[in-house]
């Protein structure tokens, strides 16, 4: 930290590198400070990295240079409050190739352009890598064309690095026919079997489809072609569902191959061509809201189990929009007139305020134009008043969740607090011992006075006792 904070104060770097007679401040040149991957500060031996780091940009008179790999991180959103961001792309093999070819050429070495950009693409433009792998390449041949490249690069010669669904949806929708494109259209999906058939499903319909295409029927309307191309996708995602079933069901995961036939590689010949900005699949989310809607009509039903038998399907399809209108229209058209009725209607279905708030929220997926913005806040507070003032018959036994966790909570704090209270006197006592042992000393004199003042005071008593006794 000396160090850090000395370098950021512009002293000279030589004088903490041990080499040579000290400098005087500046004498050597302007100085830089360079944090490299400042996002990695983490665990127990980089905690409080970050807060000094701060605490040094504050003060320093020198410039300091953060690099991380990730700006979007949780660990730089402080840091970010403190420094200019400045976001760098990573350089095209177009823009790297040019300086390669440069150093390669001073070195002795010719090489073919199309053959340094394959090598470029290879290894995710990592120049050290390149540099390595010419090198390695010199020792044996001064020249390498795009054959060669291409044959080297095929034997591990590449980069390993991860790739996600966001990374590899590009080549499902690729225009590539060539031989063994059934196998490259395929590889995607196994990135992320269970997100690339859903990011496909999400894309399928906004990507640009080319018309020159093998599949295409030259014969037809391009807009009839597509058309018929997108019923075709949609016909294969079907089949690719009745596959998962099977593959989900029975553990079967021999069945891969043939999910990524009707998931990735089907719909993404018929709908080749370019795609924009990938979407994130909508699904997920309608999904979770489906699983939230159905613990509400499960409990719906549950509550309302003595005066309806109806299921929860039909209780979500029939019931609901007529009770919804029920419970809303009344205090929507008469106002505070409409709360009684409100209250007559859950009182009849044995239903309470918070299955009120559950139907009225269900209600909206119907296209229902009512809706509890309709409602001032002045009548839905006389409404809540109404209800709470009033006993109710609920047919049904339930919990105020709410209590429930208000209970929860207030006995883990009253847990914390006697942990923290007894952890505390015990650490005080501790510290009085070690800083003040003449005062701990004293205090244990006086209660040690106390205890014999008691003791005579029962034995007193007890002799008293006795006495009577022997009476």
């Amino acid at each position: 930290e000396q160090k850090i904070v000395a370098i950021a104060s512009n002293r000279g770097i030589m004088e903490f590198m041990g080499g040579g007679a000290k400098k005087k401040a500046g004498a050597g040149g302007p100085t830089c400070l360079v944090m490299d991957e400042v996002d990695g500060m983490s665990g127990n031996s980089d905690r409080g990295g970050m807060q000094l780091l701060i605490k040094i940009i504050k003060g320093t008179q020198v410039p300091i240079i953060c690099i991380c790999n990730d700006a979007s991180s949780q660990k730089m959103r402080s840091l970010k409050n403190y420094c200019e961001v400045l976001k760098f792309r990573r350089p095209t093999a177009a823009q790297i190739a040019p300086r390669i070819m440069r150093v390669l050429e001073e070195e002795g070495m010719k090489v073919e352009r199309n053959a340094l950009e394959q090598v470029v693409e290879a290894t995710r433009g990592d120049i050290r890598q390149i540099l390595n792998l010419m090198q390695m390449w010199k020792k044996k041949k001064d020249n390498l064309n795009y054959s060669d490249a291409k044959f080297k690069m095929g034997q591990n010669s590449g980069k390993d690095f991860d790739l996600g669904p966001f990374d590899v949806i590009g080549k499902v929708f690729a225009p590539d026919f060539k031989k063994g494109f059934v196998i490259r259209k395929s590889e995607p999906y196994f990135v992320d079997f269970s997100l690339m058939p859903l990011m496909v499903e999400e894309n399928y319909l906004g990507g640009r489809r080319f018309a020159n295409t093998p599949l295409a029927d030259g014969s037809k309307r391009a807009d009839l072609q597509e058309l018929e191309a997108l019923a075709v996708a949609a016909a294969s995602f079907s089949d690719g569902d009745l596959c998962d079933t099977q593959l989900r069901r029975n553990q079967d995961y021999s069945l891969m191959p043939y999910h990524a036939a009707f998931t990735c590689v089907i719909p993404g010949s018929y709908v080749a061509g370019g795609l924009g900005r990938p979407a994130f699949p909508s699904w997920l989310g309608k999904f979770s809201t489906r699983n939230k809607n159905k613990r509400f009509f499960d409990l719906l039903k549950a509550n309302m189990s003595v005066d309806s038998t109806s299921s929860a399907t039909d209780l979500a399809l029939y019931q609901i929009p007529h009770l919804r209108r029920q419970m809303l229209k009344p205090m929507i058209d008469q106002g505070l007139d409409g709360v009684d009725a409100v209250v007559e209607t859950l009182d009849e279905y044995s239903l309470d305020r918070n299955d009120w708030e559950m139907i009225s929220e269900l209600g909206t997926r119907f296209g229902n134009p009512l809706s509890l913005k309709q409602i001032p806040g002045k009548i839905k507070a006389a409404f809540t008043r109404t209800y709470n003032q009033k006993a109710h018959k609920l047919k049904v036994a339930r919990q105020d969740l709410k209590a429930v966790r208000r209970r929860a909570k207030a006995e883990a704090k009253r847990e914390a607090a006697a942990a923290a209270g007894g952890e505390a006197g015990e650490d005080d006592d501790d510290e009085e011992d070690e800083m003040m042992p003449s005062s701990s000393s004293s205090s244990r004199k006086t209660k040690g006075k106390a205890k014999k003042r008691a003791a005579p005071k029962k034995k007193r008593g007890a002799k008293k006792k006795g006495g009577k006794k022997k009476k």
